[in-house]
């Protein structure tokens, strides 16, 4: 009888167990608890209900533990693949920053986020002089108060700089560099991005302006011009130009001569018109002294060759026209070519012999003077147009005067005697013209008693 009951207790168990679905894991829950079920008593049946809800709980757990995991994991990824982003980006701004940081380390010259200039004359663009390497480009030029601006694209650094044999003092005022190669110039208000010129083939990420201010000396066309860059190993040059010719596109310059005083005309200077021609006029009268001139000769230059066959028969109407013939420079690409011309055109007059002459009147005083300084002389060299050369010699309270001097400049320097002060300066500068001709100088010296040696010590040797 109790082998009856167990038996259909069993049964009953192992039917219900087959009407429900099995899991993997519940498979091997059921077979561990069968075995069990062979050497134990059946539990009671409120047990077994409860730790059925025990495990559906603890199946609820695992479940919401897999989701939590799968949740973390992929929020783990997510978040990998930011930093992964992160320092992706933060190593490409820190190897921009190593880029500027060693071009800033590496020199004394500082970079400019932007670069703005100002100009007394149109932006001329420059025919594409480029290095061997075509990393090294010129590109704009202009003139502002008396100096000439060079643009350049260059991917290193500009260490030496040569214009018309005249070498520019490398500091932070003559030459500015952009930070990156985005940076734009901008001149009277006009941008220009490097981009724009050369060939985009030769440039990189450190290819950018630098802007050259060549001091005291004008634009002329064509100029010859030598950069030099860093080098980041010896005999590395490809990135150099070197003596080469520039020329300016459309340049055209306008001077008068007075004498020796050459004056720049802004007013008839800039561009060449469309068809590269010109029509300019002599201007007769020097604003600086007030006196009319006389037209003595015309020199005209195109493309940096002097024209002889044009002179003042070619005037008409008081005007110089014509028409200056093109030469091929090299554009953006590197088979882009364009027309190009530039002239520069010089008055040259001399002052009318009808007109007044000037003078300087000289005087030489001694402050204080002792009785044996009363017949020394003290000599005064002056120095004028033409290169003209005048020499007086004075005693303490002479003078003289020098007189149908040509109006212009004029210095006065005085070859000061030992043990003797020049208080007036030893450099004097006049300007004789139209509303001062005549000019009155004094100039006072004193003695000092300060030097090892006397002028009045006179040795004399006798030869046995």
């Amino acid at each position: 009888m109790i082998f009856f009951i167990l038996f259909s207790m069993g049964a009953g168990v192992l039917a219900e167990t087959q009407d429900g679905i099995i899991e993997e894991d519940e498979v091997t829950d059921v077979q561990y608890n069968e075995g069990k079920s062979q050497i134990q008593e059946e539990e009671p049946e409120e047990d077994r209900q409860e730790e059925e809800l025990e495990e559906d709980r603890s199946e609820d757990k695992t479940v919401a533990t897999q989701e939590s995991e799968e949740d973390m994991t992929n929020q783990s990824q997510d978040q990998e693949q930011e930093n992964q982003k992160s320092d992706s980006e933060n190593h490409e701004e820190n190897l921009d920053r190593i880029d500027d940081s060693l071009l800033d380390d590496s020199s004394p010259l500082s970079s400019e986020k932007k670069l703005e200039y100002n100009s007394d004359t149109p932006v001329f663009r420059l025919d594409k002089v480029t290095s061997d390497s075509g990393k090294t480009l010129t590109a704009l030029a202009w003139m502002y108060g008396g100096n000439t601006y060079l643009a350049v694209i260059s991917s290193k650094e500009i260490t030496e700089v040569i214009y018309e044999n005249n070498k520019v003092n490398i500091n932070e005022d003559t030459i500015k560099r952009a930070e990156t190669k985005d940076c734009k110039l901008e001149v009277n208000k006009n941008t220009y991005g490097c981009t724009d010129f050369g060939d985009n083939n030769n440039f990189n990420d450190k290819s950018r302006w630098s802007v050259i201010k060549i001091e005291g000396q004008t634009l002329i066309s064509p100029f010859k011009l030598t950069i030099k860059v860093k080098k980041d190993k010896d005999n590395e040059t490809g990135n150099d130009i070197v003596e080469k010719n520039v020329h300016v596109d459309r340049l055209l310059q306008v001077y008068h001569k007075y004498g020796e005083i050459l004056v720049l005309d802004k007013a008839q200077s800039g561009l060449l018109n469309n068809q590269f021609g010109y029509r300019v006029s002599p201007q007769y009268k020097n604003e600086k002294d007030g006196i009319d001139y006389e037209l003595v000769d015309i020199e005209v230059v195109y493309n940096g060759e002097e024209q002889t066959n044009i002179g003042i028969s070619d005037l008409k109407d008081g005007y110089l026209e014509g028409q200056v013939p093109t030469i091929k420079l090299k554009g953006k690409g590197k088979k882009d070519e364009y027309d190009s011309a530039s002239a520069k055109i010089t008055f040259i007059y001399k002052q009318p012999d009808n007109v007044d002459k000037g003078s300087i009147t000289i005087t030489n005083i001694l402050k204080d003077p002792e009785n044996k300084d009363m017949d020394r002389e003290f000599d005064f060299f002056i120095c004028g147009p033409q290169k003209k050369i005048y020499t007086v010699s004075l005693k303490h309270e002479e003078s003289v005067t020098l007189e149908d001097l040509q109006y212009g400049e004029y210095t006065i320097k005085e070859i000061v005697p030992m043990n003797f002060k020049n208080k007036s300066g030893n450099l004097i500068e006049v300007n004789i013209n139209n509303h001062s001709p005549h000019i009155s100088v004094t100039i006072e010296n004193q003695r000092r008693n300060s030097g090892w040696f006397y002028h009045e010590d006179i040795v004399k040797t006798q030869l046995r």
